[in-house]
């Protein structure tokens, strides 16, 4: 029997086993479509030789892979990892499938693990024109993020990036120098990159820290796995089998490349979301360009791509003000300003001058403690998204051992978790007159980092925090309570 005879008799096996499958509490037996996408993705997982061209070191084999279709999901992999999260197991030569429902107990698309281990989430709309690119996005990330997992796991979506127009301007400059330097002739690259390097610097030195952390870690796991992807694009059809030609060749001629990213109009969603991928895999490009060995440092050290690229080229130009006036910059902020004020909503708007405005700041951090009652009002929220609200009225949160906040009477930015009473920061503008104590005694914080001896008590007109264990941050315009358990 032919190699291409048998992969076509696994897949008839397999279609005839999940049809015979009994229904349960999982998923339901898939369809032709998505039987036809596990046998692809089988056979894409059998490109080590693929992968270790890509990422010397890495093999994709063994990955766990999690297939969605809308609300239900197929698993291949370890049937240790899978089994106490399956409704039903059904087997076919080399090939073991577990179903379930996407919420089963166990199964984080968001967190991208199986029973608390890492696992790479892949749709069959993803599949659906390019699998073998998009099963090695998928699974470098999850070997980014046993590798390396303060930088390689999943984008905190709780953190959202900044919208001025200054940095939107700025980036779109850096991705016009981007796309030239990946497409330049040899002696121009060096400098192009420099100017890139000198931008980005420029842009990054205006934001706070906590931003830049994001930017650094979104960029570390979308964009060096979409560069394994334009690169998988690039080298696949040379190394499948050629009995998996007709299975996985068609789905290899992706005409979606980093240049045409690149090249794609930009906006505030571009910005906020796809910029993390497109400019994480231009850096990794402009590393090839500029002779950089930086495949083992990114994953030994655990550092982003760009940091190397910085070191090289040591911060770019001093000087940025050439570049602005040849690149447009004024012309490029005012077009920003234009379309983020009509972008954004209202709530949203209102959000931003809560927590971006030049009063002074509170941010109350409760993200470490699990709340026991929660009570606001329903009537005064407004929601921004899934994971930002304000709330104009009351909140109180009431925690273990007394730790409480109560806010009264003033419109606060709220950023929640994974359901409506998970609060995890509150930011308000900060009272004009108020009182710190640590252990009973009046307490004034210095500039930096508090740590404090005692429980911690802040009282105000409309506010009240009683905490059993905290730290106190204070920094220009703003003063953070950070609760611990």
């Amino acid at each position: 029997m032919t190699r291409e005879l048998k992969r076509t008799c696994v897949l008839l096996a397999v279609m005839a086993l999940l049809v015979m499958a009994p229904s349960g509490a999982g998923a339901e037996a898939p369809g032709p479509d998505v039987s036809r996408c596990l046998t692809q993705l089988h056979s894409s997982l059998d490109l080590d030789r693929l992968s270790a061209e890509l990422w010397p070191g890495w093999t994709i084999s063994g990955t766990p892979m999690v297939l969605i279709e809308e609300a239900d999901c197929w698993l291949l992999g370890d049937a240790s990892q899978f089994g106490d999260y399956t409704r039903e197991r059904l087997a076919a030569p080399e090939l073991t499938v577990h179903s379930a429902a996407l919420d089963s107990e166990g199964i984080s698309r968001r967190d991208a693990t199986v029973g608390g281990e890492p696992a790479a989430f892949i749709s069959t709309d993803q599949m659906s024109t390019c699998i073998v690119p998009a099963a090695f996005e998928a699974a470098f990330k999850t070997h980014l993020q046993t590798s390396c997992p303060e930088l390689g796991a999943p984008d905190d979506p709780l953190v959202g990036a900044p919208s001025q127009p200054r940095d939107v301007a700025l980036a779109d400059i850096e991705r016009e120098i981007a796309l030239d330097a990946i497409s330049a002739h040899p002696d121009s690259v060096d400098a192009l990159i420099r100017e890139f390097v000198g931008i980005r610097s420029f842009r990054r030195a205006g934001m706070t820290g906590g931003f830049v952390n994001r930017e650094r870690a979104r960029e570390y796991r979308d964009g060096m796995a979409a560069y394994v992807r334009f690169r998988a694009r690039e080298l696949a059809e040379g190394y499948i089998d050629p009995a998996d030609k007709s299975l996985l060749t068609p789905s290899v001629k992706d005409t979606f490349c980093l240049k045409s990213w690149l090249c794609k109009p930009t906006g505030l969603d571009w910005y906020r979301n796809e910029r993390f991928a497109c400019m994480g895999a231009a850096v990794c490009y402009l590393l090839d360009r500029a002779g950089v060995e930086w495949r083992d440092q990114v994953i030994d050290r655990c550092v982003d791509p760009y940091a190397l690229l910085w070191t090289k080229y040591m911060g770019g130009r001093s000087d940025v003000q050439p570049l602005l006036d040849r690149y447009g910059y004024a012309e490029r902020e005012a077009e920003a300003t234009t379309f983020i004020d009509a972008t954004k909503s209202g709530p949203e708007k209102l959000f931003d001058d809560i927590t971006r405005g030049d009063t002074p700041l509170f941010l109350v951090n409760t993200e470490q403690l699990a709340s026991t009652t929660v009570s606001y009002d329903r009537e005064y929220i407004a929601k921004v998204d899934p994971h930002r609200e304000v709330h104009k009225r009351i909140i109180k949160i009431e925690f273990s051992g007394g730790t409480h906040v109560y806010v009264m009477g003033r419109q606060t930015a709220v950023v929640i978790g994974e359901d409506e009473f998970d609060f995890h920061q509150l930011m308000f503008e900060a009272p004009e007159a108020y009182e710190i104590k640590v252990g009973g005694i009046p307490f004034t914080p210095s500039h930096g980092i508090n740590h404090l001896t005692g429980p911690l008590s802040v009282t105000a007109n409309g506010f009240e925090l009683e905490a059993q264990d905290a730290i106190i941050v204070s920094a220009e315009g703003r003063l953070s309570f950070v609760l611990h358990r």
